[in-house]
């Protein structure tokens, strides 16, 4: 995990990957850890995707992470 973020009430744990695969495990261990987090984040080479309980944000969309969470949280 590299980063914490909040948003509102809500903390997202946040991992920058600068390729497309990683295991995520410092991410995975923190959403285990706090079940109150609602998903992380991670940014990547990745395609804008929701799974397993994380947000993959392509790095060229970074600066959408306040808004998309927003969005998936209000669904």
């Amino acid at each position: 995990m590299d980063y914490l973020a909040s948003l509102d009430s809500a903390v997202f744990p946040i991992e920058v990957k600068s390729g497309k695969t990683g295991t995520l495990k410092s991410l995975r261990l923190f959403l285990d850890e706090h079940p109150e987090c609602p998903f992380g984040i991670r940014f990547s080479m990745n395609e804008l995707s929701i799974h397993d309980q994380v947000l993959s944000i392509p790095l060229y969309m970074a600066e959408q992470w306040k808004r998309l969470c927003a969005e998936i949280m209000d669904s």
